[in-house]
């Protein structure tokens, strides 16, 4: 009988001590980088408010530091290219474009993309992902 109480007690505080060391575990939260390299769906555009035909449009930045674009009909954004983010968040694409980031986070990356019409008026263009 002593020999159980014994077995049980050593048991029990093994049982313990192997807890101590569980601590929740903190997930780091995810950079920019991994954020913006996130496959996405394009869900809407808009110029100047006014929503455009986004079907066939596709946006994808990817890790290595290039990225592709299918937006027909949006002038003035190459089809491919390097990206970095430059001041303020904004994604610098080729070194001389600027696109104005509004939100990145997990759900959602919403940016606009300034540019001039082929009538010299000014053109905002905005893309919502998900």
């Amino acid at each position: 009988m002593k020999m159980y109480r014994t077995l049980l007690l050593t048991t029990l505080l093994f049982s313990l001590l192997s807890c101590v060391d569980d601590k929740p575990k903190i997930i780091p939260e995810p950079t920019k980088e991994e954020l913006l390299v996130k496959e996405r769906q394009v869900i809407s555009v808009s110029s100047n408010d006014m929503a455009v035909d986004h079907s066939g449009f596709t946006i994808d930045f990817k890790s290595d530091g290039n990225f592709s674009f299918n937006t027909p009909g949006i002038s003035g954004l190459p089809p491919s290219g390097k990206w970095e983010f430059s001041t303020n968040n904004n994604i610098k694409l080729d070194g001389t474009i600027d696109l104005h980031v509004g939100i990145l986070n997990a759900n959602k990356f919403v940016f606009t993309f300034n540019s001039t019409s082929h009538k010299d008026t000014n053109v905002e263009t905005e893309f919502t992902m998900e």
